[in-house]
């Protein structure tokens, strides 16, 4: 395994650190020198969306991906700016799709394309998602709150009330 170039040592250290700005500027000189990198490509969609930058974001993550098909960091990043910037639901619900096909055992994948199939109008479809992040973390509290939720939603207080004390 080859060690990580000094620039993105750099630009991953502020991103630790939480300074969105230095964190940017890091990136794009880890960029220079490294153009074809996807996990730099996938810290800056990251930097860029904790900015609220969503459309820089999008293009960032979008390019991680094309650069490696299975970067599960890039993905996050993406449907987290679709969901951010709102109206999106479309892209959303395909990114979030596209991760759990990546990482099928990341909870949070399915939980967020319950979200985006819910904002979408699918509630059936979000339904499902969140039983399928209730079987791999039968723990999982949004999963359960979600479904509560949908349970309200359809059938009343009675039916939604023991998924929410679980929740």
């Amino acid at each position: 395994m080859s060690e990580r170039p000094r620039e993105v040592l750099v630009a991953e250290g502020l991103a630790r650190s939480g300074q969105i700005g230095p964190t940017v500027s890091a990136c794009y000189d880890a960029l220079a020198k490294h153009p074809d990198d996807p996990s730099v490509f996938a810290l800056l969609a990251d930097a860029l969306l904790d900015g609220d930058f969503y459309d820089e974001a999008i293009d960032a993550a979008s390019r991680a991906i094309e650069l490696d098909a299975d970067c599960a960091p890039a993905y996050l990043a993406l449907g987290l700016a679709y969901d951010r910037r709102g109206g999106m639901w479309d892209q959303s619900i395909l990114v979030w799709h596209e991760l759990a096909e990546v990482v099928p055992d990341l909870v949070t994948a399915r939980v967020q394309l319950g979200e985006a199939f819910s904002a979408a109008g699918f509630e059936d479809d979000a339904i499902d998602a969140w039983r399928a992040a209730l079987s791999i973390d039968p723990s999982e509290p949004r999963a359960m709150y979600n479904l509560a939720v949908a349970a309200l939603k359809k059938a009343g207080v009675a039916t939604a009330l023991p998924g929410f004390r679980k929740a």
